[in-house]
């Protein structure tokens, strides 16, 4: 479904700047595979925590000096300036506590700014959101000769990832029209702001309905300079696929009309005309303009008094398309990584330094415990011996679903009360308004002095928010694989930060917990672990035996060859 959507449309840029290793050979190689009130800002209130204003980015001034703290940055004496960013986005960036740029921000300015399509893949905490959205908001502010459209379309897989899209935005461009979030509950703005963000969902629900010009499918392409896709990886699969697809291909037909224009106000050619040539020349004409049809043997009609011009108009412009991800799997014809290197083949790669990898600053603690009894006995004294509780704290205690998560919250309001710990909850079943005020309240600045909180979620919490008081990761239920692991202990060790990770497992979770714990111990990447739609238990009795990255199966170091 994604191929067909995407396939067709043109693509610019260079190829693929790493390859992925496998990390996992057998006898056959494994590809695995409400208590809550209401009103937080009053239950924490006597904290005197400022519950107001927008979601804020985390500074890096705080980050410290260990490993992973200099592993995160550029090298000393880059800047953003030099980077080829705009002297408005950079004072930005130093209001706002960024002074140096990390390395996965140096590494996606020079393409992004070149309009270049681009997969950026990097580690969780290494600053994709302003990596991607610096660039694009400096190539907006630059005047546009050529009549490109101004905005930035940013996707996202759920509302609290668009406001903290948004937030970022808005410290960037203090004095442009402020982001605005699609949302069926607010009319869009007269003037379209330079930033746009929606869930697919949200964007399509808006298309079809009756918001004005702008806000249609034939209307979309004329404003959505670029596009990009945050958390690339989830929204390009599943329950997302039809929402992508439908903005996708609304976006292609734009650019065939606009080519078509193009072309007929080339050639002095009649709609009509346009629409009766071959096909091949009018594919050629939405890929190439008039030089890729004449390059199919084009030949301009004798009534034409003058040439076609191949090198088209001056106000020409190309859509760019970014997908930005913390987990990009690429092993396997149906991953999405994949797809995206057939649907893309020109666009510029770019990875991370530790994609698929843990920070060096990410402690870990791992329990086995059987049955919710022993599950609940440990959950409890792992939250009461927490020492790294205290002032200002969170802890994030991950669940596998609702119902597990509300048991979750029975099982710790005893330990949390005696530890002078609010419990809170986050999934879907919590009213969004209130998701939205835990989010400020664990976001705002001067946060330190409220009480410690444990925050009781669901995956829903695992990906793309940045929390920068989290200092403990629980796996009350452990994660359904290595990619839903990944973004669950990427909540806490951000920005060169330490962390610390205690993960909870029975027998059912033991082959992936056993490969997962070697990738760490060797310091390697876990995507050998990813499974698009089996669990990795089921490919692990499936294929056999685990063998770690550069072992045999005698246990002697080798290639990994010899077990496949």
């Amino acid at each position: 479904m994604f191929c067909a959507a995407v396939a067709r449309v043109s693509v610019f840029g260079g190829t693929p700047a790493w390859a992925y290793r496998r990390a996992i050979v057998a006898t056959r190689c494994i590809r695995a595979c409400r208590r809550t009130p209401s009103n937080i800002a009053h239950r924490l209130a006597r904290s005197g925590t400022n519950h107001a204003g927008p979601i804020s980015a985390a500074s890096t001034s705080d980050a410290g000096s260990s490993p992973a703290a200099e592993s995160l940055f550029a090298p000393a004496g880059t800047t953003f300036a030099g980077l080829g960013l705009s002297p408005g986005i950079c004072d930005a960036l130093a209001a706002s506590g960024f002074h140096q740029p990390t390395a996965v921000q140096a590494l996606a300015a020079p393409a992004l700014l070149a309009g270049s399509d681009v997969v950026l893949a990097a580690e969780t905490g290494s600053g994709k959101t302003l990596a991607y959205l610096a660039p694009l908001l400096a190539r907006a502010q630059a005047p546009q000769a050529s009549g490109a459209p101004p905005s930035t379309l940013v996707l996202c897989p759920n509302a609290a990832l668009c406001g903290q899209v948004a937030a970022a935005g808005a410290a960037l461009l203090p004095s442009a029209p402020p982001p605005w979030t699609v949302s069926s509950r607010t009319l869009p703005p007269r003037t379209l702001p330079p930033l746009v963000l929606a869930t697919p969902g949200s964007l399509v629900t808006a298309l079809d309905g009756a918001a004005g010009e702008d806000w249609t499918r034939e209307g979309l392409p004329r404003w959505a300079r670029c596009v990009v896709l945050d958390e690339a990886d989830m929204l390009l699969g599943g329950s997302y696929g039809r929402d992508i697809e439908a903005v996708l291909e609304a976006l292609r037909a734009g650019d065939r009309r606009d080519a078509a224009e193009r072309v007929c106000a080339q050639l002095g050619m009649e709609e009509e005309e346009f629409r009766a040539l071959p096909r091949h020349l009018r594919q050629s004409a939405y890929a190439g303009g008039v030089a890729a049809m004449v390059k199919e043997g084009y030949t301009p009609p004798l009534s034409q008094t003058s040439p076609p011009h191949t090198e088209g108009p001056s106000d020409s412009w190309r859509r760019q398309y970014v997908f930005v991800a913390a987990t990009m799997p690429v092993d396997g014809k149906y991953e999405v990584g994949t797809k995206l290197r057939r649907a893309f083949p020109q666009a510029v790669w770019l990875a991370g330094r530790r994609l698929h990898q843990q920070t060096r600053d990410l402690q870990h603690d791992w329990r086995r415990a059987e049955g919710e009894q022993e599950r609940a006995r440990v959950l409890q004294e792992v939250i009461a011996g927490d020492k790294t509780m205290g002032p200002g704290t969170t802890t994030l205690v991950f669940a596998r679903d609702v119902s597990s998560a509300d048991a979750t919250l029975s099982a710790l309001r005893r330990t949390c009360a005696a530890r002078g710990a609010a419990l809170l909850r986050y999934h879907k079943e919590v009213p969004q308004a209130e998701r939205e005020d835990l989010l400020r309240t664990l976001a705002a600045p001067g946060s330190s002095a409220r009480e410690p909180i444990v925050l009781v979620c669901t995956d829903a919490a695992a990906r793309g928010l940045d929390l920068p008081s989290v200092n403990h990761v629980v796996q009350a239920d452990f994660a359904a694989s290595a990619v839903h692991f990944l973004h669950r202990v990427g909540r806490t060790a951000r920005a060169g930060r330490k962390g610390r990770v205690t993960s909870l497992y029975g027998s059912e979770a033991e082959p992936l917990v056993d490969a997962l714990r070697a990738a760490i111990a060797a310091d390697e990447p876990v995507e050998g672990a990813f499974s698009r739609k089996r669990s990795f238990r089921k490919k692990f009795k499936r294929y056999g035996q685990y063998v770690p990255r550069g072992q045999t199966l005698s246990g002697e170091t080798g290639t990994g060859r010899e077990a496949r």
